[in-house]
């Protein structure tokens, strides 16, 4: 009596599940790659576009720092008619504490510069009694804004995006590329300089941002 010789043809439900199942991780793994790549490349545009914002605000912000004191009748005296406060409106010690307001009197009237939420902001010719910090309804500018607010590459820890202030005594300074042909008149140098600190996203982490300072010289003593 001949026996049947049946041989296996095609494909078994298990192999087409199994090959299902790879073909589920391979489309479920590019779709991460592709996500984390998206991500990556929106950050990195954004950060970028923020540390332009960051180098365009410390430029800003030394030009502005010359005019402190230009005009007055007084000497530069800090906390009498210049200082930094702190975002409570208290007034950060010199050489030792920053501040992220930095406010200057001119008579009877006050201007200052202030890191807030939606960026650098100068507030200009407001009333003031002493040095105090802007009432949020007076009326500012808006000059460097940070679009790092909202985003995942700014946290509480790392500031990017973020400036302060720090009033240090010195003996005799001048600005950037300004040379004293008189060294004992003193009223050719100045006594004190302003260190601004920008928190930029290049070489930053969650918790820690890459700080660049820049010192302007208050050539207005």
């Amino acid at each position: 009596m001949n026996k049947l010789n049946l041989s296996q043809k095609g494909v078994t439900l298990i192999e087409l599940l199994i090959a299902m199942t790879l073909a589920i991780i391979i489309v479920l793994a590019m779709s991460r790659v592709f996500i984390t790549t998206g991500k990556m490349t929106a950050e990195s545009s954004l950060g970028a576009g923020t540390d332009s914002t960051l180098m365009l605000g410390l430029i800003a912000i030394d030009k502005i720092m010359q005019s402190i004191g230009f005009g007055s009748t007084t000497a530069l005296d800090y906390g009498s008619n210049f200082a930094v406060l702190k975002m409570d409106g208290t007034q950060a010690a010199k050489n030792s504490e920053a501040g992220s307001i930095i406010v200057w009197k001119s008579d009877s009237t006050c201007q200052a510069l202030t890191n807030e939420e939606d960026g650098l902001n100068l507030y200009s010719n407001y009333n003031c009694s002493g040095l105090t910090k802007p009432d949020t309804n007076t009326t500012k500018t808006l000059l460097m804004p940070i679009k790092s607010k909202d985003t995942s590459i700014k946290n509480s820890t790392n500031r990017v995006g973020e400036f302060e202030f720090k009033v240090n005594d010195v003996t005799n300074c001048t600005p950037f590329g300004i040379i004293n042909s008189n060294p004992t008149a003193s009223s050719l140098v100045g006594k004190y300089t302003v260190e601004v600190t920008a928190y930029s996203y290049a070489a930053s982490s969650d918790s820690v941002a890459r700080p660049i300072r820049n010192t302007t010289c208050l050539l207005n003593p």
